[in-house]
């Protein structure tokens, strides 16, 4: 697992690393991120199939809501309230355990870029807590550093 600072390499020592032991590498964020928006698309389309249509109410003048004030999806489609609920059985902890079961399933080496920024409101679970839980944890961590003049070079490109 290579972890690093926005701008200290990690991608390019990721990519330098395939190149030379042909390693596959996997970005664990985006990979985490994107199952767990699909199992929660799963369970509103549940909701939906057993909840059956139900007809929006009437609404004019002053009753109408504001637009810019109706829940939205991660793609900013407006979306039913009751449907963004969940359940009272639903466990947050073990839908993050099955995705990094489902990540890591049939993995024998891989490199994993374990930068794990701006995930706290989708993420419940520390990330050393997952990969501890379901025995994924690496066998090697490479912290990466980068000197501030590279870091602004690099990141804002000054």
């Amino acid at each position: 697992m290579i972890v690093g600072v926005r701008g200290s390499g990690v991608r390019t020592q990721l990519e330098l690393l395939y190149n030379k032991y042909q390693i596959p590498s996997i970005g664990l964020k985006e990979n985490l991120l994107q199952y767990l928006s699909n199992e929660k698309q799963k369970r509103i389309n549940a909701r939906r199939l057993r909840r059956g249509f139900k007809a929006p109410e009437p609404q004019t003048g002053d009753e109408a809501p504001d637009p810019a004030t109706l829940p939205r999806d991660e793609e900013g489609n407006i979306v039913d309230a009751e449907l963004l609920q969940e359940d009272d059985t639903y466990d947050a902890k073990k839908v993050e355990l099955d995705a990094i079961n489902y990540i890591f399933k049939d993995v024998d080496s891989i490199f994993v870029n374990g930068n794990f920024f701006e995930v706290e409101e989708k993420v419940t679970t520390p990330l050393v807590e997952l990969l501890k839980e379901n025995k994924k944890l690496p066998e090697a961590i490479i912290f990466m550093k980068v000197d501030e003049n590279s870091y602004l070079k690099r990141v804002f490109n000054k």
